[in-house]
């Protein structure tokens, strides 16, 4: 895990996927799975797959408990649904998450509300 950290970081997000799918694709040790499966969707949505990004945090949304408490992982998670055009569900996420109190949040939020047209809700 700190050899994808440093290679994220570094930008060489190729080399990095290649070594998470890698890990993935092995036995993992359940420590180190939220942080993979998190670095992975990062990983895609930094390399414009938002799709598959935002799949990647509806599975980590999903499987990995306490996720969606996480403000970081709902920010990402919202960021990549409104990337992929889902901004429906980018809204519900929020909602259902509560208030999260970043502002990275709450500008994924507002980017969703505009991406369905309700300008008002986006102030």
């Amino acid at each position: 895990l700190p050899r994808v950290f440093c290679l994220y970081q570094k930008g060489s997000f190729a080399e990095a996927r290649a070594v998470v799918d890698e890990a993935l694709a092995a036995p993992v040790d359940p420590a180190d799975m939220a942080g993979l499966m998190h670095v992975r969707a990062q990983l895609l949505y930094k390399t414009n797959e938002a799709r598959a990004s935002a799949q990647s945090y509806r599975q980590i949304l999903s499987e990995v408990p306490g996720a969606a408490d996480d403000p970081e992982v709902v920010t990402n998670a919202t960021a990549a649904l409104v990337m992929a055009g889902l901004n429906a569900e980018a809204v519900r996420l929020v909602e259902v998450s509560g208030p999260q109190g970043t502002y990275e949040l709450a500008y994924n939020a507002a980017c969703a509300q505009v991406g369905l047209g309700e300008y008002s809700a986006a102030d």
